[in-house]
């Protein structure tokens, strides 16, 4: 997959767009295909009775060819900017807790199908694409990046301290990873930081 993100540098340099956040989600979903799990885009929830459905960006099934009953990863994406990094980040913490409350939601809140074969275990999994300014002189990520701070969450963050405080919450419960680029084109390189709740 990530060969394949790469080699679609040019199409994701849009930055924080939705066609950065769509490739992200085609990637990963390709894999997940090519490794004969079942995978479902924008698959439909509710977070309460009353409320409107929602949908996840993907909804993975580890045990389709067998006899046993599902094993789920839901997963969303997102694209990252410095210009929209408050607000995207935002939609990190949300998109977390939507992944990692899914399970408890209920089975009137899951596609029916769920009601006659419940899964034995739901995992969450958030990916953001970073794309972050270099210094101009040392061709290096500044202190205060966002790629830096996610794997550590104790390094400087350039960022509303309450979003920091909430995102760094939610983080401590996951398996962190990020991947960065190979190319540093136009004084920016674009990284993939992952997150995986168990």
């Amino acid at each position: 997959m990530l060969e394949q993100f790469q080699a679609s540098e040019g199409f994701i340099s849009a930055g924080g767009s939705q066609i950065a956040e769509a490739t992200l989600v085609v990637h990963v979903a390709k894999e997940f295909i090519a490794a004969g799990k079942a995978v479902w885009a924008e698959s439909p929830f509710r977070d309460n009775a009353r409320g409107k459905t929602k949908h996840l960006d993907l909804l993975i099934d580890a045990n389709v060819s067998s006899k046993q009953p599902p094993d789920l990863l839901v997963f969303e994406a997102k694209a990252v900017t410095s210009s929209n990094r408050n607000a995207r980040v935002q939609q990190i913490i949300n998109d977390i807790c939507r992944v990692r409350k899914w399970n408890s939601l209920g089975p009137k809140a899951h596609p029916l199908f769920f009601l006659h074969s419940p899964p034995t275990r739901v995992r969450g999994m958030v990916a953001a694409i970073l794309t972050e300014k270099l210094n101009s002189k040392s061709r290096a990520l500044p202190p205060g990046a966002l790629s830096l701070w996610w794997k550590s969450l104790n390094t400087p963050l350039q960022m509303k301290s309450t979003l920091k405080l909430r995102l760094k919450h939610e983080l401590n419960h996951a398996d962190r990873v990020v991947i960065p680029g190979r190319y540093r084109d136009g004084g920016v390189q674009r990284s993939v930081a992952w997150a995986i709740f168990l």
